[in-house]
Formats: C-alpha cells, structure tokens, sequence
C-alpha cells in the first residue's frame, strides 16, 4: 500500500510542480467537457430554427369553375396560408426557377403546385374523379435530415390542401342541407296551417253526425214500443176472434156459422201481421246497433283527431321544429365549424408522461456519457501508464504499479465527470429533476469507463487501445443514445444491454426527466457489474501480458516513430523448471535451445509473411461477401473478428520468438548469474 500512495503522491508532486503539466491538466479536465457542451448546444433546440430551410414553392394552378363550388383557385389559398407560416423558409417562385435551384443545391426541396389542381380537387362533385396531385422535388444530397424537415413541409401543404378540399365539400354539402331544409320547413309550415283547419272540420261533421244517430236512434226506440203495442193489440184482437167465432158455432144459427167462418178465415191474417211486426222490430233493432257502432267509431275517430291536434300542437312548439327552421335560414350552421369537424372529428389529447423541455436536454445524457469516454481516452493519450522505478519504490509488483496509476487516472476520472455534469446544468440550464442522482450517475459512469479504458490500454497497450475505440464505436448507435433500439438492426440489438452506455445513459435519463421507481438504482448497479470483468483484465491478465507488452514496446522503440512505454515493466525471468535445466546440463541446453532458434528463424518470415497475406486477403474476401449477401453486419463482425485472429497469430510468432531469445540469453549466462536467479525465485 506504501509503494501506491508513493506513487500517486509523487505523480501529484510532478503534475503540481510543473507549469506546463498544470496547463496540460486543465487542458484534459475541460476538453471532453467541451465535447458534450457544443453538441448539446447546437442540439438545444434544432426545430426551432427550422425557418432557415429554404423550401420553393411554384403555383401554376389555374383554377377552376364549378356549379357547386363557384370560382374556386385552391393554389392561391395555399399560397396565400404559406405566407402566414413562419415555420419554414418559404420562397415562392416560377417552376423552373424551383425545380433548377433544388438541383443546384439553393434550396432543399421544391413543390410544385399542377396547373389543373384546382379542378382535379372539384372533380369528385362532377362524378368523374381525378386525384389531384402536388410535384414534390427533394435534394437528399444536401444534408442527411433536412430531407425529414421537408416532407414536413410537404406533409403542411397537403393538409391544406385537404383543409381546402373539406371546406369547398362542407360548403356544397350545407347549401344542400339548407335548400332540403327549406322545403321540409315550408312543407311543414303548410302542414300545421291547413291540418287544424281541416281537423276541425273533420270533427265538426263528426259531431253533427252524432247527434243525428242520437235523434234516429231516440225515433228506433219509439217505434219498436209502438210496435210492442201494436203486437198487444193484435193478439187481444186475435184472442177475441177466436173466443167469439166457438161462440157463434154454437148457436147453430147459419148467419152465425157463416160470421165464425169469416172470422176463422182471418187467423192467416193475424199470423201475417204478426210476422210483419217481428220482422220490423228485428230490424229496428238491428238499426239500433248499428248506430250504436257508428256512434262508438265517430267517437274514437273524434278522439284521434283531438290526439293529432295536441301533437301538432306540441310539434308547432318542439325544439326540432325551431332547429328545423333555423336550418332552413342557415342561422344554425358555421361553415368553418363543420369543415374543421369533417377534416378531424376526433381530438387526440396528448398527456406527457415525464416531460423534457427541448431536443438539447433530451440529448445531454448521451453526449455525456460520450464526453466522459472520450475523456478516459484522452487521459491514456496524455499520462503515462506505465510506472517508472526510483529509490523509494523497491520490490514494485505488477498490482501496485497498476493501482498506483490508477489512483491518478481516478483522481482525473472525477474532475471530468464533476466538470461536465456541472456544465450541463449551469451553463445550458437542461431540466433535472433529481441533480445529486445525476451528478451520481455521472461519477459513477466516469469511474467505470476510465477504469475500462485503463484496463484494457494497460494489458494489451496499442491493441486495447484499438478495443476501447472500437467499443466507443459500437456504442453510439447500440446504446438507444439518439435512437430506439428497435429501430437499429439485430446486431445492434443483441449489443445493447450489454454495453456500458447503456445504462448510463438510461440512470441520467432518469434523474433528469423523472424516477420510476427503483429503476434508477437498477441502471446503477448494472453499471457498477462492468467493474469485477475490468479488475481482473487489469490485475489478473496483464501480468501475464507484461513479457508480451515489453516485447511490443521494444519492437515499436525501435522504429523511432511509433509511441511506447518505455519504463514498461516485465517479467524478465523463466520457469523454475527451465533454470534448473539450464544448470544440470547448460552446453547441452544450449546446443538445444540454438536448434530450436535456427529453426524457427528459418520459418519466421515465412509465418509473419502468411500473417500479413492474412491480413490483406481476408478482408477482401468479407468485404466482397458483404456486398453480394443481404446479412451486411454478420460479415463486418467476421471482418473484424477475422483481423483480430490474424493479430493474435502473429502475437503468438512474435512471443514465441521473443521467449526463444530469453531461453538463449538464460542459457548464455555464468553459472554464478544462473544461481542468483534462482535464489531469487526461492
């Protein structure tokens, strides 16, 4: 632990001491701030700013003229609407004009409206439907997402067109709502005037015919006990016949015979008017019931016309009466109203969950976390890795080298992530709604990615160097940064919750736009989890890399061009088992050793030569595939993956060769050397 505070006081003694490393310092501290900063601003808010792009538009319509629409040019209305819109940049000009500047790269696209729009968006009146059409000219050369702000502009247009189209329909459509309400409303007017009238009429007769069925039923009444009595008569009369002519016949006088047999001779009579008068009561008692019927009929059909009365009446006052007439004067109906109804009858309500102000905040998580890898790699760039040796540091193991420059790096590590992180919210004032979460989120972030770049730059020097570029690389689109994660490819994809940025990412999102519940610490501690596979890259695989990385240090020392450590630390020493070889028998080890030298000399150009055909071929051949099969990213990551097998083979010709050297160098040693190795291994 001694030998690690030395070395981090000693490397804060030498920064401190020196003008120029002060200089340098601040230098590494601000400048992946500036990173974030200026991409933040020049996102702040890009959409506001949208009146610069310069759209021409081209009105050749002619109009049209139409029974139901009158004179109607639907180009001079969109003009006339895009002079009112400030959204963007407007510029009204000639077809040519338009079409030729969109080529020339003056403007970003051009709409030209047809000469015979108008009547084209008309025709669906006439029957014969022709779709109108607008000419839209893009120029997707002049910039990558100007081309999406212009179809806005595009998307504007047609919904005026539409707005246009729906307002000359709804007019049309409200006269002929009008012209069917004015004749339901005159016909109704002529109904409730003429059908009281009538009605009372009607009733009026029905009465009077009441009464008469009344007075001819109170004459059936009369006659039928008129008729009662003349059957009483009849029969007394018949009774007196009959008593009178047995009486007769019994005086046996012949003028008496005579008078019974006259009156006998009147019984047929008697019978006949006694029919007679069955009949006619018969009658009159049917004549009475039926108009008893009529009676009862004329007084339902009586009641009915006093129920149509009351409902015309109460139609006379109803509130659909009245609306039917304020339909007839046009007092009810708002042409803009319906219009705006037709082109949307539904509104959408929008509820923000977790609001961010403006497109800049939305973007400060990312360009952080961008800012703060970057700022791993500029430390790397700038301090040394390796730790040099003075008096102090003595017996110096691989992990307090390691820990010592570590302790440095941190130190670096969280000056960035404080300078950043307080930039974003003093200088360009983004919402937060948590600040010690995200200043937390920052530190935390900055931590691992400095301890991941140190790591893998430390173990594998220039090619870990390589790694922690091609992981930046890969975590710009695979980390949902800028896009959804599904809408980038299935690589991607896969990629996401594997990478670092993307749970620093989503922890900051958090505390700026709002917590949900614990999703916040989540995010952390799955950050935090990159930190055990670092640790043991840096203390438990570099130390077995240290011969490897010298032997690349020394090679590219000796191009005198190519930046190395040159203090690196190594290994310099072989197995036990070699030593004690090497001592039983050195001529023989020797002798055995130079063979193994000579031939593997004799194929070491040849092996480093296939390496680099290896290097050369490969790509082509992915490079090829990946332009002749539809699965692209699959053939870029065996591309990759193919130079990286390529490297490691020739680390292995190299590290080989470099071991056989050692072994040489060991076997031309004293005997007296050889022992003093090995004490020091005892």
């Amino acid at each position: 632990m001694k030998n690690v505070l030395w070395i981090f006081k000693r490397d804060i003694t030498r920064l401190a001491g020196n003008f120029v490393a002060v200089i340098v310092s601040i230098g590494v501290c601000f400048v992946p701030a500036l990173y974030a900063w200026f991409n933040i601003d020049a996102n702040m808010d890009p959409y506001e700013n949208t009146a610069g792009i310069h759209i021409a538009v081209a009105n050749c319509d002619e109009g049209t003229q139409n029974e139901a629409t009158g004179s109607l040019n639907a180009g001079d209305k969109i003009i006339e609407n895009l002079k009112k819109n400030d959204a963007l940049g407007w510029v009204f000009t000639g077809r040519s004009e338009a079409v030729s500047g969109v080529r020339a790269g003056d403007y970003y696209a051009a709409i030209v409206i047809p000469e015979d729009f108008s009547e084209d968006l008309v025709s669906i009146l006439s029957g014969k439907i022709e779709s109108p059409r607008i000419e839209y000219y893009l120029n997707e050369k002049k910039n990558a997402i100007a081309p999406k702000v212009t179809d806005t502009g595009a998307a504007t247009i047609q919904q005026q067109v539409d707005e246009t189209f729906v307002s000359v329909a709804s007019e049309a459509a409200v006269e002929a709502l009008q012209e069917a309400a004015k004749k339901a409303s005159n016909d109704a007017s002529q109904l409730n005037d003429n059908l009281p009238r009538k009605m009372t009429k009607a009733s009026e007769k029905i009465e009077n015919a009441e009464i008469s069925l009344k007075n001819n039923y109170r004459t059936d009444t009369q006659n039928r006990a008129k008729i009662a009595k003349s059957e009483a008569a009849l029969s007394s009369t018949e009774k007196a016949a009959q008593s009178a002519s047995r009486s007769l016949k019994l005086t046996k006088d012949t003028l008496a015979v005579k008078l019974a047999e006259s009156l006998d001779g009147m019984q047929p009579s008697f019978a006949k008017m006694h029919r007679l008068l069955t009949q006619t009561e018969t009658a009159l008692n049917q004549s009475s019931d039926a108009i008893e019927q009529t009676a009862d009929i004329l007084g339902k059909a009586e009641d009915r016309i006093d129920g149509v009365s009351e409902d015309l009446s109460a139609l006379s006052s109803a509130a659909i009466y009245t609306s039917l007439r304020q339909l007839a004067d046009g007092s009810s109906l708002n042409t803009d109203e319906i219009s705006q109804f037709i082109s949307s009858p539904v509104n959408v309500k929008t509820v923000s969950l977790y609001p961010v102000k403006n497109y800049g905040t939305a973007m400060t998580p990312f360009y952080t976390n961008l800012a703060l890898w970057v700022s791993g790699i500029v430390l790397i760039s700038v301090l040394k890795m390796e730790v040099d040796r003075d008096e102090r540091l003595k017996n110096l193991t691989a992990s307090q080298a390691y820990f010592g420059r570590w302790m440095t790096y941190m130190l670096f590590a969280f000056i960035q992530a404080a300078i950043i992180c307080a930039g974003d919210l003093l200088i360009f004032d983004v919402q937060c709604e948590n600040i010690p979460a995200f200043f937390a989120a920052g530190i935390l972030a900055s931590f691992v990615y400095v301890n991941m770049i140190y790591a893998l730059a430390i173990t594998f020097k220039h090619t870990g160097k390589a790694i922690c570029v091609l992981l930046v690389i890969l975590q710009i689109p695979g980390s949902a940064g800028t896009y959804p994660i599904e809408m980038t490819p299935g690589f991607f994809r896969a990629l996401h919750p594997l990478l670092p940025f993307t749970y620093g990412i989503n922890a900051m999102r958090e505390a700026m736009a709002g917590m949900y519940e614990n999703y916040y610490w989540k995010y952390m501690l799955f950050l935090a989890l990159f930190l055990p596979p670092v640790f043991i890259i840096g203390l438990g695989i570099r130390p077995l890399m240290l011969n490897l990385n010298r032997m690349f240090d020394k090679k590219l020392e000796e191009t005198g061009l190519m930046i190395c450590d040159e203090n690196g630390m190594t290994r310099e020493r072989v197995r036990l088992s070699t030593l004690l070889a090497i001592l039983n028998g050195q001529e023989s080890f020797h002798t055995k050793m130079m063979e193994k030298a000579e031939k593997f000399e004799k194929n070491y150009n040849k092996l480093k030569l296939s390496g680099i055909l290896l290097i050369l071929v490969l790509p082509l051949i992915f490079l090829v595939l990946m332009f002749s099969v539809s699965s692209k990213m699959v053939f870029l990551v065996l591309w990759i993956v193919s130079i990286v097998g390529v490297v490691l083979y020739l680390t292995i010709v190299e590290f080989v060769h470099d071991n056989l050297e050692r072994k040489l160098r060991y076997a031309s040693k004293s005997r007296d050397e050889l022992l003093n190795s090995l004490k020091g291994r005892v």
